[in-house]
């Protein structure tokens, strides 16, 4: 989306612009998209959020930063990532940074939202520091899931919810399990992975319930699910 290009423009100052733009560049938006599909099954214009659309997703980069440097992971998104090109200090203040920025985004722009981010926040900072310890099994997987990937795809699709007035526990919970399976995907693309759904299921199995779970997401027919997750 160009427009949340323009919008990093205006909110993030020059001197920090070089970095903020490796750091955001590629990706497919698809919180940003599943705002905009939320705002067009309330039948609400999607323009007045996208200041909220680019704060969840610099907020999302902020914790890609972070994840690179605990997990030691040298690419991301098909380059080196930023701690690589820059330094392992840089990307944790710039994470740092981000996710307050992002904050200030929504307290300046939207501040009946503000209590909903700041609990998604809260919940993903959950979620990583659950990474500290083992998963004991499949429940606490899911746990690690919902807090560390779903909270904020759940955040993505109550925002619209929120802001027009019309709130939809059936749109919360779509997100949220958009979330789950989100991970689910990411799991299966990787191996060796200390907090995977596959240290409990095996590869198979975890295919058969992404499956599963897809079919339900696309029954809402809010995002092409299939096509994002594979």
């Amino acid at each position: 989306m160009k427009e949340l290009e323009q919008i990093a423009e205006r909110v993030i100052p020059a001197e920090h612009r070089k970095r903020f733009s490796y750091s955001f560049a590629g990706g497919k938006r698809i919180r940003p998209l599943l705002m905009k599909a939320v705002c067009e099954r309330l039948s609400v214009p999607f323009e007045p959020l996208l200041y909220a659309a680019f704060g969840v997703e610099m907020l999302h980069s902020s914790t890609l930063l972070h994840d690179d440097v605990v997990d030691q992971d040298r690419e991301r998104r098909g380059r080196e990532s930023f701690y690589q090109n820059f330094s392992p200090k840089e990307a944790v203040l710039y994470g740092d940074y981000f996710a307050v920025r992002a904050m200030r985004i929504f307290q300046e722009h939207y501040p009946t939202l503000v209590e909903k981010f700041t609990q998604a926040l809260e919940s993903l900072v959950e979620g990583q520091l659950m990474e500290f310890t083992p998963l004991k099994d499949r429940d606490h997987w899911t746990e690690y899931a919902n807090k560390k990937t779903a909270s904020l795809f759940r955040l993505t699709a109550q925002i619209p919810c929120v802001f027009s007035g019309k709130p939809s526990q059936e749109i919360a919970a779509w997100g949220q399990e958009f979330g789950i399976a989100f991970q689910i995907a990411n799991d299966l693309k990787k191996s060796g992975e200390t907090h995977s759904l596959l240290a409990f299921l095996t590869r198979e199995e975890a295919r058969t319930l992404l499956e599963e779970k897809i079919a339900v997401l696309e029954k809402e027919q809010l995002l092409p699910v299939k096509k994002i997750l594979r």
